[in-house]
């Protein structure tokens, strides 16, 4: 009964300090977020296109022409040169030449004109690489009607079970469609033709959450709708399974070099993450200051508080209690108190984000920026509860020479 009238004697009044505490780290949790979105977003974009692209990406290579007569004039869209892909796919090693054809078309629709881009995957690409439906994956084609998927964005105009007349704004006859499915996953061979913040991954595949809004129409190859056709110079090379890949690499590289470049798509992903981290240079300094003021300014107000309890560490100790046992209350209340605060940042950060620095394309609050205020937070945490343990020894001592209070 002493040892409770004791600690009720030396237990806080009132919770200022932890309230100014809750506040503080959850400001903390808010900022980092916004900070580590770039960084998140790469990462949630890597997934993604890993996830729905099945391909080795060390071993996938992606050609892209560079040679100046694949332009007939200056601006003008490059020609097809189908040499360029059949001496991808003859050199010894290659598994397979992924080839697509990208334009843009239009269709009735509503007593007006729907515009949308198109995408036609020759049947070697939808085989090494069919797109993943979220929706419509069940419904059979019409005979008679190409059977197209759509991206969400253009399933708004043009729903599962739709029949149109798809037109390309080139030349081309009208080619009757039908809507078989939603596309659930990444877009591989597809481009927005806009700039974008993510344009190294663009060149992999696009995801739905780099772009909402991107209206896309996609089918393959079939005969009885298209004559030849004059697929678009860039493609995917695979190699043959078992295959020396840096051999192979190399050699076709070297036959390859007059007309483009090969690049793996682990390449695209390096580039990706140096183009994020450049571009969001001030904002990795902000974080690092951000880091200096945590564990300084948060170290201290830890260790202050400390000698506060100075005290009541020490009677508590006269007490009986051992210094394990007096650790762990301090780090379970203090981690009680940062999981509050990172709830609370999980939550606060997308209305901060928009609302109060104006970052309209702020998607969601990742586990990235709370990882880097908890792992600031530990190491003050343990380094303030060391001090508190060294504090409270020494006042332990006093108060027992005093013979106590």
């Amino acid at each position: 009964m002493n040892t409770l009238r004791i600690m009720n004697k030396l237990r806080s009044r009132g919770f200022l300090r932890e309230f100014f505490l809750l506040a503080t780290l959850t400001l903390m949790v808010i900022f980092t977020n916004i900070l580590m979105e770039p960084l998140e977003t790469y990462l949630d974009t890597k997934r993604e296109l890993e996830r729905d692209i099945p391909v080795d990406f060390d071993a996938a290579l992606r050609f892209s022409p560079t040679a100046w007569y694949l332009w007939e004039m200056p601006e003008a869209e490059p020609e097809y040169h189908p040499e360029i892909h059949e001496a991808l796919r003859a050199h010894p090693g290659t598994g397979a030449v992924l080839e697509s054809r990208q334009e843009s078309a239009h269709c009735a629709l509503g007593g007006g004109t729907y515009n949308f881009d198109f995408i036609l995957y020759s049947r070697e690409y939808a085989r090494y690489m069919p797109l993943k439906l979220r929706e419509g994956s069940e419904i059979q084609g019409e005979e008679g009607r190409l059977s197209v998927v759509v991206t969400e964005a253009a399933s708004r105009s043009l729903p599962v079970g739709t029949r149109f007349e798809m037109c390309p704004n080139g030349e081309g006859a009208p080619v009757p469609c039908l809507v078989v499915g939603i596309i659930g996953g990444a877009i591989p061979g597809a481009d927005t033709h806009q700039p974008s913040d993510s344009a190294e991954f663009d060149l992999i595949g696009l995801t739905a959450s780099n772009h909402p809004d991107f209206a896309l129409v996609a089918a393959v190859y079939d005969p009885a709708f298209f004559d030849e056709v004059p697929w678009d110079p860039a493609a995917l090379v695979l190699p043959e399974e078992g295959v020396d890949v840096s051999a192979w690499w190399e050699s076709l590289g070297q036959e390859t070099a007059q007309w483009g470049q090969l690049r793996s798509l682990t390449e695209y992903e390096r580039a990706a993450l140096e183009t994020t981290l450049s571009e969001n240079l001030s904002e990795e300094l902000n974080f690092i200051l951000l880091s200096l003021i945590a564990v300084f300014g948060y170290g201290a107000y830890l260790f202050l508080s400390v000698r506060v309890r100075a005290r009541k560490f020490a009677v508590l100790s006269v007490a009986g209690m051992t210094r394990g046992r007096m650790f762990a209350l301090n780090m379970g209340f203090n981690l009680g108190i940062y999981l509050l605060a990172a709830g609370l940042g999980w939550i606060l950060t997308p209305w901060a984000a928009k609302c109060l620095v104006q970052m309209d394309r702020y998607r969601s609050a990742g586990v990235l920026g709370a990882l880097c205020t908890g792992g600031l937070f530990l190491m003050t945490l343990l380094m303030s509860t060391a001090a508190s343990l060294v504090q409270g020894r020494r006042a332990a001592a006093i108060t027992l020479y005093r013979k106590g209070d």
